[in-house]
């Protein structure tokens, strides 16, 4: 998923990557989880249905249980 994630600058701006760190450690959201749901809705921002979207997204969110 990191190809989805690679040219934003909150992932490839190092002082940017880490104050979104820091921002999920304070809002005790994982990072990874936040990686899964931004590789989501890239992956899926040119499909005109939703299929699988939502079921992707509640994977993604258990993580945090």
């Amino acid at each position: 998923m990191d190809s989805y994630l690679s040219d934003l600058p909150l992932w490839s701006d190092p002082e940017a990557k880490t104050i979104l760190a820091e921002l999920c450690e304070k809002h005790r959201v994982p990072m990874q989880v936040l990686e899964d749901l931004v590789s989501i809705q890239r992956e899926r921002q040119s499909q005109e249905r939703a299929d699988g979207v939502y079921q992707a997204i509640t994977e993604a969110l258990d993580q945090m249980e």
